[in-house]
């Protein structure tokens, strides 16, 4: 057991800090690969770690009562604050955020590149499918993304 710290933060009607669930890259990969996991809170960080292994720091949980050990962090990224969960599809990751839609790319050493942005107000989890992303905004607009380029609009 683990424990990932985030700052609690209010945003809009919201309170706390991650509101929406982990993804893991586990379906992704070989058994030999970093077996990640991502989450993105109301701080408006996007948090990976690796999910099988911890950093060696351990935090006080929820209810300030038992001590855990956190998971080793491998990236953080400021994406704006976010309710959804991310995606893992292949060697990408999906990220949807109040700030945008952020596609990034990431290697077997888990160096992440943001490879593409589209602004937007996004509270909804993407859905990957045949290489094309979709993603309900509060503009009252879905939108699919897809080709070579996953944010290339369609």
């Amino acid at each position: 057991m683990w424990y990932v710290p985030v700052q609690d933060t209010n945003f809009v009607n919201w309170e706390g800090g991650i509101i929406g669930s982990a993804a893991v890259n586990d379906q992704y990969i070989d058994k030999d690969d970093q077996h990640l996991s991502a989450v993105v809170a109301l701080d408006g960080y996007l948090y990976v770690f690796n999910h099988e292994f911890t950093s060696g720091d351990s935090v006080t949980g929820p209810g300030q009562q038992k001590n855990y050990p956190t998971p080793e962090l491998v990236y953080k990224h400021y994406v704006g604050p976010s309710i959804s969960t991310p995606v893992f599809t292949d060697n990408t990751l999906l990220v949807a955020s109040y700030n945008g839609l952020f596609l990034f790319s990431y290697d077997d050493k888990c160096l992440f590149t943001l490879k593409d942005k589209f602004n937007g107000t996004f509270e909804s989890t993407p859905v990957v499918l045949n290489q094309k992303a979709y993603i309900a905004s509060r503009n009252g607009y879905l939108y699919c993304f897809g080709n070579k380029n996953m944010l290339e609009k369609r």
